[in-house]
């Protein structure tokens, strides 16, 4: 004999399976989705400004934003050097991609992304070397020997 009771639970059991099975369905097509979408050219974006940051991590706070200063003055450069750099790599990728593979010109095209991706660096390197300048020298010794210690 059934109840009305167990009707409902029977139906509730039903609806919570059905909803379960669709939130499956939409993650899976999400996972799907993330996994075969194509991946960004970028060069490790965020390692320039992470590196600025460990380097002021270990300074006192006056000169850690004195760094962190000079390097956002600097961001349009290195906007500018990782365009670059893309645009270079997609012209490698695309060198690659012609059936007559011109061995030479894809050499090429390697080496000036790898050019390009160098030119990143720079932009950094003139940030740590600008602060340093203004670093007073006991700090910079001081920030010499915690990285020595490492």
């Amino acid at each position: 004999m059934t109840t009305i009771a167990t009707r409902f639970r029977f139906g509730r059991l039903h609806l919570l399976l059905l909803a379960s099975l669709c939130l499956n369905v939409v993650l899976g097509s999400y996972v799907v989705t993330q996994w075969l979408a194509p991946r960004p050219l970028l060069a490790a974006a965020g390692a320039p400004a992470r590196l600025v940051d460990n380097i002021a991590d270990r300074l006192p706070e006056a000169d850690a934003a004195r760094l962190r200063r000079i390097f956002e003055g600097k961001k349009p450069a290195l906007a500018d050097a990782q365009a670059a750099y893309e645009q270079a790599l997609r012209d490698a990728i695309q060198k690659l991609a012609d059936p007559r593979l011109d061995v030479r010109a894809f050499r090429a095209a390697v080496m000036e992304a790898r050019d390009k991706r160098v030119a990143i660096g720079d932009v950094v390197i003139d940030s740590v070397v600008e602060a340093a300048v203004e670093i007073p020298p006991q700090t910079r010794a001081a920030l010499v020997g915690r990285l020595r210690s490492r």
